[in-house]
């Protein structure tokens, strides 16, 4: 059985889509915890800071790309809550 180069390059493609950094998922599972953490505890206070803030550090794992940026506005929105006080 023989492959062609083109059958080659499409497999090369779908590895390359596939593929996620090690340090985006642990990013991802730290600010998905830290934001789970400010969800309940908003809920729980009845604070709406909180709240929208745990919404938004769970979910940006999934919109923005790109490590630093990651960490920056992921720590942005941490210490948001902290620094409206």
């Amino acid at each position: 059985m023989l492959v062609s180069r083109a059958d080659v390059s499409q497999i090369e493609g779908a590895l390359a889509l596939a593929s996620v950094q090690g340090t985006d998922l642990l990013i991802g599972l730290w600010f998905g915890a830290l934001g789970s953490a400010y969800f309940m505890y908003g809920r729980k206070q009845g604070s709406v800071i909180p709240l929208a803030c745990g919404l938004l550090v769970i979910a940006e794992p999934y919109v923005v790309k790109g490590t630093a940026l990651q960490l920056l506005v992921g720590l942005g929105l941490a210490a948001f809550p902290f620094l409206r006080r």
